[in-house]
């Protein structure tokens, strides 16, 4: 869109340029003694052809004025373009490290996870020895369940910092990697 408000700028002051043949025309005097010359008697209005040009006084002051303003406008909206396309590298980089530290947060939870899972299992097994109260068991399986739903919201957190990260971008996060780091090129083996 930026782009192609650019190009209207620029369209604008090609044409502020060229406005000046505006003041300029031809008039012919065409009439049937011009087309049919035969006749020498005929009435002939001179001169057949007549130029003429209108050149306002004012045109000398505003016309390179617009053609400034045009060019001014064109640079303007160089400026705005820079601007918006350094906004949006911000952004995706700010994206991108929300997305790194969710998956980060993620992959450390997934230990803590791990270990409530342990112990809750373990407290099964003594509950089922009768080693432990019925409380403990429950105190097991409600802190591994909080760690469930703990990981469940860093996944939810996850998957938005992804999906908006895409959007910034305009392609799937695995596309834009793959611009970034391009597969390595597989090379044909010399020995045979």
């Amino acid at each position: 869109v930026e782009q192609r408000d650019l190009d209207v700028k620029k369209y604008e002051m090609k044409k502020n340029r060229a406005a000046w043949l505006n003041n300029i025309g031809a008039n012919f005097n065409l009439n049937e003694a011009n087309i049919k010359s035969s006749n020498t008697n005929a009435n002939l209005f001179f001169p057949r052809y007549n130029l003429s040009m209108n050149l306002p006084l004012g045109y000398f002051f505003t016309k390179s004025r617009d053609v400034q303003i045009s060019k001014a406008n064109i640079e303007l909206k160089k400026a705005e373009m820079d601007v918006k396309v350094y906004e949006i590298r911000q952004a995706i980089k700010l994206q991108y490290q929300a997305y790194r530290a969710n998956m980060y947060l993620l992959a450390l939870h997934e230990a803590i996870l791990q270990d409530e899972l342990v112990i809750w299992k373990k407290t099964e097994a003594k509950f089922a020895k009768n080693e432990v109260t019925l409380e403990t068991l429950s105190s097991a399986s409600k802190s591994y369940q909080a760690e469930l739903v703990k990981k469940i919201n860093l996944l939810k957190d996850l998957n938005t910092s992804k999906y908006m990260l895409e959007s910034l971008l305009g392609m799937t996060l695995e596309e834009a990697l793959a611009k970034i780091n391009p597969p390595a090129a597989v090379t044909p083996s010399t020995n045979q």
